[in-house]
């Protein structure tokens, strides 16, 4: 939508530790986040990459980071905001921070503090770097270390329409890679479709829920906090099956009915209401939404045999955000 706007920072090129692939993995976000995957290829957000890769440059100082964020966050006013980071992260006795290239560092406070004083309409955060699950924690939240069933567990708070996604939990570090970091790889594959919902659109809590499960119990443990009402799409893609065709699901399982019957004369002879009905289930079929009662076998079989076709829990889903509208 214009006006929407995203930040995406990657620095490999610190003066001690450098790393290999936050500029890969900056570059790869910005990507996906500027266009939409349909029709037309149209824009989505407007882009402001940032990346650290000249081992003789430090431009992305503390200062200038800082300014680059609060104009970002001016300018996405009314509109959806998103923060991409990859790069070091630190652990303060003020909280995680990003690291800049002059081994300084932005804290988590003053990052959402600037997000929750803004006007944006939908803000994300998206962090591959160590400790970064730590963002959205309050200091003044956090229980005692003993002396309650609640100790140990650490507590945030964001704004409405926030969402954080982090690639480790606030004890952790993050691990980079050759090519892209295994979080921000997971986050790439999630905006290229693989975390699109039913009608395309590809929703922060969805690139989580993706991405999360992958990491062993041993390994890093992503992190999401978010508030939400309403949900903007961070990119569209094509769906899975053609709307016309989820569309079909209303007319013939209505609302109580999740198993229909299908009969000899439904795949022949003339064109007739059956064999219009056969049509559409065969279509259904291929995209598992409906499947057969009993043995497996084609839908002509099924028919010749009288038999019955029902709704996948798929088939189910689809049908429920066709009553509501929202296909």
């Amino acid at each position: 939508m214009a006006g929407d706007l995203a930040l995406v920072v990657g620095v490999d090129r610190y003066p001690d530790s450098p790393l290999n692939s936050c500029v890969n993995d900056a570059r790869a976000i910005g990507s996906l986040l500027e266009r939409d995957a349909i029709d037309g290829d149209p824009r989505h957000y407007d882009v402001r990459l940032i990346v650290g890769e000249e081992p003789e440059v430090e431009d992305l100082t503390r200062d200038r980071l800082r300014a680059h964020l609060a104009l970002a966050v001016d300018k996405a006013a009314a509109h959806d905001f998103v923060f991409y980071f990859s790069g070091h992260g630190s652990r303060t006795s003020y909280g995680p921070e990003i690291v800049t290239q002059d081994l300084s560092g932005i804290g988590m406070e003053e990052v959402i503090g600037l997000i929750e004083r803004s006007k944006v309409k939908q803000a994300v955060i998206i962090l591959d770097c160590c400790f970064s699950g730590g963002f959205g924690n309050s200091l003044l939240l956090q229980g005692a270390a003993s002396g309650s069933v609640w100790a140990g567990f650490e507590r945030a708070i964001v704004r409405e329409n926030f969402a954080i996604l982090a690639a480790s939990g606030a004890e952790e570090g993050a691990s980079a890679g050759d090519e892209l970091s295994p979080f921000t790889e997971l986050i790439v594959e999630g905006l290229n479709g693989a975390a699109a919902d039913v009608v395309g659109e590809i929703h922060a809590p969805a690139l989580f829920e993706y991405a999360a499960p992958v990491f062993k119990a041993d390994e890093q443990g992503p992190v999401f906090k978010g508030h939400y009402n309403t949900l903007s799409p961070l990119r569209k893609v094509r769906p899975e099956a053609p709307l016309g065709v989820v569309r079909t699901l209303k007319s013939i399982f209505p609302t109580g009915t999740d198993e229909v019957s299908l009969n000899p004369e439904d795949v022949q002879g003339e064109e007739t209401e059956g064999q219009k009905r056969y049509a559409k289930l065969r279509k259904l079929r291929r995209y598992g939404m409906v499947d057969v009662v009993g043995e497996d076998c084609n839908l002509a079989e099924l028919a010749a045999a009288s038999g019955s076709v029902r709704l996948t829990p798929r088939g189910v889903r689809y049908r429920r955000l066709v009553a509501a509208d929202r296909v």
